[in-house]
């Protein structure tokens, strides 16, 4: 009897072995098959990241990812740290777009009062906190947005070069959908994958502008701006607009240059490009092009409203006084051309035209010689 007690005994330790090893290995295999839809979702990712063309559409790429992976959450948002200090909702997943009215202060985020910032967290039942620490303004608005009424949270921050940049937070609204300690490694390795992909992006953004814009003035270059044209003159063609080139010359600049230093014929051109772009409306785009030459584009726009338009900015410029000198005026000569659907010109040629019109224009004034 004893001999069957212990036999009994062997046999119930090694079912329990058993089903320890099963565990574990159905644990492991659970995880691998995690792992691999990771890479099989940021695989998915980096195609998916290859097309957008903006950060804003990066976070929703990134946000979408994480709601997919981890199984628990049926909602999101990623919020961004802003210069004026404040978290702001940059994409969202599971509530309405009205939440980006919402902006928070480091103090109204769970992790700042948990762990500052430092580590991944579960949050059960977030709505205590928000209770708690959310102004009322955002209280209020958080509650009509229907944005509380969740049950966990999985918050983790951003950091980008050992700086905080943002947070991004997975939720579950259901109380039998808690996130576990599973989730919370998941969440890690999501995060770990997204701030490279954010870094590489950013670091692309910033080359992308280096070499669409100019350095001076921070307005497109020749490069872009003639692409963005041929695309325009496309549009023209298939949509039926008009489209209205503008090249402009600011009048005596090597006089300016010669008489005041580059120094201030740099100031002259940055002050001029502002007035440019605080007053040439939503439907144009403007460049340098070259020196002391810009050239702007009009969308559907009448010939006889740019040319007032111009004249305007143009006496709106001349009665400046730049860098309190007195005896400095600046004015600018320029060139039209005007581009139908019916007559669709290449950017060669838009060019051509605008540029003899613009020293048509410069001798009417008798800023150069005949």
């Amino acid at each position: 009897m004893v001999r069957d007690y212990g036999l009994y005994l062997i046999i119930a330790v090694l079912i329990v072995l058993n089903l320890i090893q099963y565990y574990l290995m159905k644990k492991t295999r659970d995880r691998l098959i995690s792992i691999d839809r990771i890479k099989d979702e940021f695989y998915s990712l980096g195609n998916q990241i290859g097309k957008v063309k903006s950060k804003d559409d990066l976070y929703n790429v990134m946000l979408s990812a994480a709601v997919s992976l981890i199984k628990a959450a049926d909602k999101g948002s990623i919020l961004i740290l802003e210069e004026d200090e404040r978290f702001y909702f940059k994409a969202i997943k599971g509530f309405g777009n009205k939440l980006k009215e919402v902006s928070l202060s480091r103090e109204e985020c769970y992790l700042c009062k948990y762990n500052n910032f430092k580590n991944t967290t579960i949050i059960k039942n977030p709505a205590q906190f928000d209770e708690k620490y959310l102004n009322d303004e955002n209280k209020d608005k958080m509650n009509k947005f229907k944005a509380l009424n969740i049950k966990y949270t999985l918050s983790a921050p951003i950091y980008i070069e050992n700086e905080l940049i943002g947070l991004i937070n997975v939720d579950s609204s259901y109380e039998d959908r808690a996130f576990t300690k599973d989730d919370l490694q998941l969440m890690n390795y999501i995060k770990n994958e997204m701030q490279i992909v954010l870094k590489n992006f950013i670091i692309q953004d910033e080359l992308r502008y280096l070499v669409n814009h100019d350095d001076l003035t921070g307005i497109y270059n020749r490069r872009i701006f003639k692409d963005i044209i041929n695309e325009e003159l496309v549009n023209v063609k298939y949509n039926k607009l008009n489209l209205i080139f503008v090249l402009i010359d600011i009048d005596k600049f090597k006089f300016i240059n010669d008489t005041y230093g580059h120094i201030m014929g740099d100031k002259v051109l940055q002050e001029f490009t502002k007035t440019l772009r605080d007053n040439i409306g939503k439907n144009s785009m403007c460049a340098r092009i070259s020196g002391d030459e810009f050239a702007i584009f009009f969308k559907n726009c009448s010939k006889e409203k740019v040319i007032q338009l111009l004249d305007n900015i143009n006496q709106m410029l001349f009665s400046k006084t730049i860098n309190n000198i007195n005896n400095l005026r600046v004015s600018f000569s320029y060139g039209i051309c005007e581009v139908f659907s019916d007559n669709i010109l290449s950017y060669d040629e838009v060019f051509s035209i605008s540029d003899k019109n613009m020293y048509k224009n410069k001798r009417e004034k008798g800023d150069i010689k005949r």
